[in-house]
Parts: structure tokens; C-alpha cells; sequence
């Protein structure tokens, strides 16, 4: 069963379908993220729509996406304890059905973790005097983005030369990345469609800024808010299949 799950996490076949631990459902809301969710039913809900706008593959996953925690979901968010929810992509077990609404095993001993998501909705301030903290961070890992981050990272502390930005587009070239430095215009092509993707949350944005990073071989992309006020977020990506590594609000100043 374990060798089924290493063989067959990443075949991009079927429709996904969410789940969530213990059963619990959560109605969709079309409303836009304009403040930190009331509860962490909330908060899971919000979480479970950005993590789908952000990685549009997993649409094309037979998968389930499920939250754990002890708080219960009644529970306040808070600028305190209660300020994040941590959500699990599980790839599905060996079956002779497959489609739309097939879920792995509750316990999912014979599946496989393809993404783990870990939603902030609210960063405590470091110093009280010091108002109105970001609202939202989200960490990536997992299969989905680990190996491919890896990747970037030894390219970028290999690469030599004069020219560093040049050294480092002719060693992701070679890797056979698809957004290597030299590749902006298709990088930015495709990550239009995640960033529409967390419009579905944040309202309609306006991407301002992408460059590369050769000091860290990642793909950063500013974007803001079109209605006012203005809130700025920005997107860290990986750059050989584009997917995020971290999004987050700008923090004010």
C-alpha cells in the first residue's frame, strides 16, 4: 500500500475533493478577506480558499485537504494564541473507484502528505507599540515545493562568476527550470493565475513588482489591493515549476 502512495501521489488526474478532520463542513463564503476571521471555523474556511487559489494544480488532484488542531471551532482568533490554522494535502489511497467525492482513509496511514499549508491571520506585535501588525502569512512545504526549493537552493550557492545574476540564469538553464532568471515574462505569465486565484479572497489585485532573487534563486512577486485602502502582499515562489514558498502581508510602517 505504501509503495502504491510513493508511485501515485503526484499523478495530476482527478478533481479535488476537500475534507476536513472530524467530519466538519464549512459553507463557502464569497466574502473578501477586509478582516481577520471572527472564529476558527472562519479562519479554516479562509484558509482552505487561498490555499486552493494558490496552488491551482490541486484542482487536478483526487485529494483531500484537511485542518488539525485543538482549537475548537468556536474558538476567537485572537492576537494571541488562537492566530493560525495548519492545513494538509493528502494524496488518496489505491481504489477501484476513483472521481469526484472519493476521499483517502480518515486516518490517512497509507497516503501521502503532498502539501502542508500553515495560515497566520494575525502576527502578534513584537512591541506594543507598535500598531496594526500583518494580517496573513502562509508557509508552504512539503512534497509539492521541498525538493524543488532544494534544487534552487544548490544551484544559487554553486553558481560562480563576475556576473552572479548571469552564472545563476545559465546554471538554472541548464537544471531545466521553467522560470529561471532568464524567464520573467512566462514567469510572470504564470503566476497571474495564482494570484487570481487568492483574488478570490483578497479582492481583485494588481501585481507591482516581480523580480528574481539571486541571492536566495526565488521568484519574488509584489501585488496589492485595488479598492482602498491599499493593502500590499507578496509572494515568494520557487522557480522551477513557479509555486509559492511563502505569501504575506506587508507589514506597515
Amino acid at each position: 500500500m505504501r509503495s502504491w502512495s510513493r508511485r501515485h501521489s503526484n499523478r495530476l488526474r482527478y478533481l479535488l475533493c476537500l475534507g476536513f478532520v472530524g467530519g466538519l463542513s464549512v459553507v463557502l463564503s464569497d466574502a473578501l478577506l477586509a478582516a481577520v476571521p471572527a472564529t476558527i471555523q472562519e479562519a479554516r474556511e479562509t484558509a482552505r480558499r487561498l490555499i486552493v487559489g494558490a496552488y491551482p494544480e490541486l484542482r487536478g488532484l483526487n485529494t483531500e485537504l484537511r485542518f488539525v488542531s485543538a482549537w475548537r471551532l468556536d474558538t476567537p482568533v485572537r492576537d494571541d494564541v488562537a492566530t493560525w490554522v495548519v492545513g494538509d494535502v493528502w494524496s488518496p489511497p489505491p481504489g477501484p473507484e476513483r472521481g469526484n467525492g472519493v476521499r483517502p482513509a480518515w486516518e490517512p496511514l497509507f497516503a501521502e502528505r503532498m502539501l502542508r499549508a500553515h495560515v497566520q491571520f494575525v502576527t502578534p506585535s513584537e512591541r506594543p507599540s507598535r500598531p496594526d501588525p500583518p494580517r496573513l502569512s502562509i508557509v508552504f512545504t512539503g512534497p509539492l515545493v521541498d525538493e524543488l526549493s532544494a534544487r534552487a537552493g544548490k544551484i544559487r550557492d554553486t553558481a560562480r562568476g563576475e556576473d552572479r545574476l548571469a552564472a545563476v540564469a545559465a546554471a538554472f538553464t541548464r537544471a531545466g527550470a521553467k522560470y529561471g532568471p532568464h524567464a520573467k515574462e512566462a514567469f510572470r505569465s504564470a503566476v497571474q493565475l495564482r494570484i487570481e486565484g487568492i483574488a478570490d479572497v483578497l479582492g481583485p489585485l494588481d501585481v507591482t513588482w516581480v523580480t528574481f532573487d539571486d541571492n536566495t534563486g526565488d521568484w519574488v512577486v509584489d501585488f496589492e489591493t485595488r479598492s482602498e485602502p491599499v493593502t500590499q502582499y507578496w509572494m515568494k515562489c520557487e522557480p522551477f515549476e513557479g509555486r509559492p514558498l511563502f505569501i504575506g502581508e506587508r507589514r506597515k510602517r
